[in-house]
């Protein structure tokens, strides 16, 4: 995601200024789910073991969205940006 800010900074405000395409992949979810440690520890199962691989995968998906809807609305060009979002199921 840092590449992408880098890219944004240059296409929003500066000298290379102009309309863009970005297509972003985020973690996946499919088999296995690894997560990072902090996502994987944040879900327990029925038996308090830990359970954050799923979850902890959507949650870790989650939070890139909202950090990259943020840099949309840092840098001025949320309000014209299209979001899309797709899956392969």
């Amino acid at each position: 995601m840092t590449v992408f800010e880098d890219f944004l900074k240059r296409k929003a405000s500066g000298p290379e200024q102009s309309p863009f395409l970005a297509a972003l992949q985020l973690h996946t979810n499919h088999l296995p789910h690894p997560s990072l440690p902090e996502f994987y520890h944040s879900y327990n199962d029925s038996f308090g073991d830990w359970a954050g691989d799923y979850l902890g995968t959507i949650t870790q998906m989650d939070v890139q969205i909202g950090r990259l809807r943020a840099m949309l609305r840092d840098h001025g060009v949320a309000s014209n940006t299209m979001l899309w979002y797709t899956a392969d199921k």
